[in-house]
């Protein structure tokens, strides 16, 4: 276990055993919340740049706009038509 201090402008300095023992590195970002608990837990948090490394995508990236477009037809059409079964809602199509 570690103290640190907080300073006047609210920052602590992690120490060294801690961040190593988190893999987190001088300019990595961390996400510091409030457990159900109330402890203060520290995570290292990933860029979007590390977890796309990890990321093996089903479909090719080159057509990902395109993709989206038609997700989105399919999701409104899903929607609307169970708003058209619901007898609260009438929809006009």
């Amino acid at each position: 276990m570690s103290i640190v201090k907080v300073t006047r402008k609210r920052q602590i300095t992690l120490p060294k055993k801690i961040c190593d023992s988190l893999g987190i590195s001088p300019g990595d970002y961390v996400r510091v919340y409030i457990d159900e608990n109330g402890k203060i837990i520290v995570e290292k948090a990933f860029s979007i740049d590390q977890l796309a490394g990890s990321l093996n995508p089903s479909r090719p990236l080159e057509n990902l706009a395109e993709d989206l477009d038609e997700d989105r037809k399919v999701i409104t059409l899903k929607e609307l038509k169970a708003a058209a079964s619901s007898p609260r809602i009438s929809p006009v199509l």
